[in-house]
Parts: structure tokens; sequence; C-alpha cells
């Protein structure tokens, strides 16, 4: 899932990712974000990963990424990936402490979207799909 407010970043993002082999379901704010990952967990289809945006209105990226881990959402279960253009070493520190597991900066690059996605997402069997 891409959480992300910007329609322009909401297109680049997700242009990317099919690039990557990727089709992400989207999330206009972390609020939403929230209530689209719990209704999946209910549907026993969950997430395989998040990009959030940190910067959202109703309930920002950090916010939402607090909320999930007190519902019980676990790194392992849902890895969360920070995408903000704050790059600054306190901004990466703070997306750690909320939760997350890692920082990709804005513009995003294809090559690093790659590794994130490599290192974090489970990789699916013919008989498995992964769900972003």
């Amino acid at each position: 899932m891409v959480a992300e407010d910007h329609d322009i970043n909401r297109v680049l993002i997700t242009a990317l990712l099919k690039q990557l082999g990727s089709y992400p379901d989207i999330a206009e704010d972390g609020a939403e974000a929230i209530e689209k990952i719990e209704q999946a967990i209910n549907d026993e289809d969950p997430y395989s990963i998040i990009l959030m945006d940190l910067q959202m209105p109703n309930v920002d990226g950090m916010g939402a990424t607090r909320k999930l881990r007190r519902l019980g959402v676990t790194n392992e279960a849902l890895p969360i990936i920070a995408i903000t253009a704050h790059a600054y070493q306190e901004d990466i520190k703070a997306c750690h402490a909320a939760g997350m597991q890692e920082h990709l900066g804005k513009p995003i690059i294809k090559d690093d979207l790659g590794r994130v996605l490599e290192k974090w997402m489970p990789v699916a069997t013919e008989a498995e799909q992964v769900r972003v």
C-alpha cells in the first residue's frame, strides 16, 4: 500500500512500483491507511509492506504507524517504510522510534525503492501473492 496525500506523488510512486512489478493499493491519508490495513487483516488478506508519507492530513504517517503498532501490527507482519522529503538524521530516528523500519527520501529513486522492496517484502511463491 502507498499512503500518500499528494496526487502527483501517488502517480509517480505507483509508476515506479509498477516498473518493479508491484501494483499498490492507495490510501490518501493515515486514517484511510489504518482503516484499509485493519480491513485487510480482518479479511485475512494483509498487506506485505506500506510506503507511508509522513505529512498527511487527518492522521500523519508517524501517527498512523504508532497507532498500527499499538493495535498489535508488528514490524515482522507489516514493514512500514517512511517516504518523505525530510531526510535529516533526527527525522530518520523519529521514523524508527515511531515503528517504521526504513526511510526513503523524496524524490523516490527507482533503484532505492527496489532495494527497499527486496529487503522488506516477503518472496512470494507461485501459490502466493504479495499484497502491496
